[in-house]
């Protein structure tokens, strides 16, 4: 599935959401109607690759998302509501510090996701309640992972607002290609990009052999 194509299936299934969205009360009711729909349906994941309630020493995970049995990202899952972004700018997409205070009530789950994904060598994280998304590095060198922003898409209609940054995070296509981290390489670390303006130290003008002082040549 293609990415063009794939927006056309999620614009279906955002509407149907919405229409039916006071009949979404439990955690379940969300995995069901919302998640697994996005993952399979839009995100091209097979059912295969989906591993549901894998125990783990601090508790049970919601979903490990595999590629060929290697886990990619892992996916912890709350009722819808249950997920806080403090911001008022909802219609798009944000890039917003983990331990900063627009998800400082989303804390609780964001420790849980990383918790089971870390220990299981998976350095992405996502968080969601099926309209609200929290897509996370659990391993950043040389610092602590909350010190980063995240990509935070408020509601569904950020994900259709910038359903690209979406796809290429989360789907099965671009998992293969690892664009994922293309896209928090150039979240992280911006000012190492060529498309920021390149300044050269020394004028091409002032590039030039120097005569030789007396004192060089005595």
């Amino acid at each position: 599935m293609s990415s063009d194509s794939a927006f056309d299936v999620f614009k279906k299934i955002s509407a149907e959401i919405q229409e039916n969205i006071g009949n979404i009360q439990t955690e379940e009711d969300a995995k069901i109607q919302i998640i697994l729909r996005l993952l399979i349906d839009v995100l091209g994941w097979r059912h295969s690759d989906l591993s549901a309630e894998r125990k783990h020493a601090n508790g049970f995970s919601d979903f490990i998302i595999t590629d060929n049995a290697a886990p990619v990202f892992l996916l912890e899952t709350k009722r819808l509501g249950t997920i806080t972004i403090d911001t008022a700018e909802t219609s798009r997409l944000r890039h917003l510090k983990l331990s900063g205070p627009l998800l400082a009530k989303s804390q609780d789950g964001i420790d849980q996701a990383a918790s089971y994904a870390a220990p299981n060598g998976m350095t992405v994280a996502a968080l969601t309640d099926g309209t609200k998304w929290i897509i996370f590095k659990t391993f950043t060198p040389r610092s602590n992972f909350k010190s980063k922003d995240a990509f935070v898409f408020p509601s569904l209609d950020a994900l259709a607002n910038d359903f690209a940054t979406f796809y290429e995070l989360l789907s099965k296509e671009c998992a293969n290609k690892k664009l994922y981290n293309a896209r928090f390489d150039e979240l992280h670390n911006s000012r190492s990009f060529l498309s920021h303006a390149l300044k050269a130290p020394v004028p091409e003008e002032e590039i030039k052999i120097l005569r030789k002082s007396d004192l060089a040549f005595d």
